[in-house]
């Protein structure tokens, strides 16, 4: 079943994971900076590094994997790449509140380098048909 948006778009699946997942944490550990609904999903704080093995650590171990995906997924959409990309982009604390330091160089450059491969590839499939057309 796939849920939609307030703007009726389908909701990212990391999210309804993500959902399902903190049910499994005790109460009050799941970290803050991984988003849950919709609307936080679309304005994300870059996470503190290690917080995959923080998380994981807390599950079950059969939900792991799909812990990694779900993450993997949150930490490779637009809108991430966009916070990490970000001048002066800083990481935040698992509870939301405290940065706890720059984003580096390297992962800010690494960012960017995706996001502009994205946006390259979609201008590719944009002009293609056009090409085709033109003989």
């Amino acid at each position: 079943m796939t849920t939609t948006t307030t703007t009726g778009r389908p909701e990212p699946a990391f999210l309804t994971e993500f959902r399902r997942l903190r049910l499994l944490v005790p109460p009050g550990a799941w970290p803050a900076t991984l988003p849950t609904e919709a609307r936080a999903s679309l304005d994300p704080r870059p996470l503190a590094l290690g917080i995959g093995e923080r998380v994981a650590a807390l599950l079950p171990e059969a939900e792991r994997p799909a812990f990694h995906l779900a993450l993997g997924r949150f930490a490779r959409g637009r809108p991430y790449l966009l916070a990490l990309s970000a001048d002066g982009a800083v990481r935040w604390s698992d509870d939301g509140r405290t940065p706890v330091g720059p984003v580096s160089e390297e992962h800010r450059a690494s960012a960017t380098a995706a996001l502009l491969t994205r946006a390259l590839t979609e201008l590719k499939r944009q002009r293609q048909p056009k090409a085709q057309g033109t003989g």
